[in-house]
């Protein structure tokens, strides 16, 4: 009884201990970071999904938007953090690390959700709520989690790693950054049409790493972002007219002509003289 009286005095004073989380206040509206999972052969679950996190439209704190699926609510419920490291090439989730904690605060004691800022601010699924369902969604404020580099609570260049109740760790995914979105935007899930970057055939920008390793960064052209013009790139003038192609990397002098740059300006200006003659 004494020991266990002297523990439960221990946790209390720890708590007391922690440095409260501080509230972020510089992040750029907008500005979006996405862990994308994806089903891994031969992995105990099919884990897929998404973890985002958007700066809000005021630059304080980030807007989370989780939707997953592939659990066993029989194995859960299952935990998710955001782990202080990326995943390595490897694709092995151990090589997180520890749950990003800038205040040192540590696991122990268990998170209380009536105030987040005295828990780790890593911990999204102590703060705001684990997964027990076979699918999860969910959206909240978080205003301890920064989109700036350079801030002790930048989650950008780390990872979301997810838990059995052991602390197993099951599936892992780095962020990724994919754009300064407006505010009330939705999630760009499809076409190029809305400005941001979105890879062919996925539905989701810029695929992460997951279990089965980390992929490197798409390459222009591959990921739904059209690569721009390189310096052999001709440019077909529009037909018969003699008049500039609309798409302004190159002026064209005639059917079937390929200009580029400052050739193209002389050639017109010569026609121009040409014709006051």
């Amino acid at each position: 009884m004494r020991a266990s009286a002297i523990l439960a005095l221990g946790a209390i004073s720890a708590v007391q201990a922690f440095t409260p989380a501080a509230v972020v206040s510089n992040n750029q509206p907008g500005k979006t970071y996405v862990a994308t999972f994806s089903p891994v052969e031969g992995a105990q679950f099919a884990i897929s999904g998404s973890v985002s996190g958007s700066a809000s439209a005021d630059g304080s704190g980030t807007d989370w938007s989780v939707s997953l699926s592939g659990f066993d609510p029989s194995q859960g419920p299952f935990a998710y953090h955001i782990h202080a490291a990326p995943v390595a090439p490897s694709g092995n989730c151990s090589s997180t690390g520890a749950h990003l904690d800038p205040t040192n605060r540590g696991e122990a004691p268990v998170c209380n959700p009536s105030t987040p800022a005295m828990c780790q601010v890593g911990d999204l699924a102590g703060k705001y709520g684990a997964i027990s369902t076979a699918s999860f969604s969910a959206k909240y404020h978080d205003p301890y989690t920064s989109t700036s580099p350079g801030n002790a609570a930048f989650f950008g260049d780390k990872s979301i790693t997810i838990h059995l109740p052991s602390k197993a760790r099951i599936a892992c995914a780095n962020f990724k950054l994919v754009g300064v979105m407006p505010s009330g935007a939705p999630y760009p899930m499809s076409g190029a049409s809305s400005g941001f970057p979105v890879p062919t055939g996925t539905g989701v920008p810029y695929p992460t790493a997951t279990g089965a390793g980390s992929p490197s960064a798409p390459a222009a052209g591959s990921s739904g972002v059209p690569a721009g013009p390189s310096a052999s790139t001709a440019v077909p003038a529009a037909s018969g007219t003699g008049a500039p192609a609309a798409s302004g990397s190159g002026i064209a002098t005639g059917a079937g002509s390929k200009v580029k740059g400052g050739v193209a300006v002389a050639v017109v200006a010569a026609g121009v003289i040409a014709m006051a003659l």
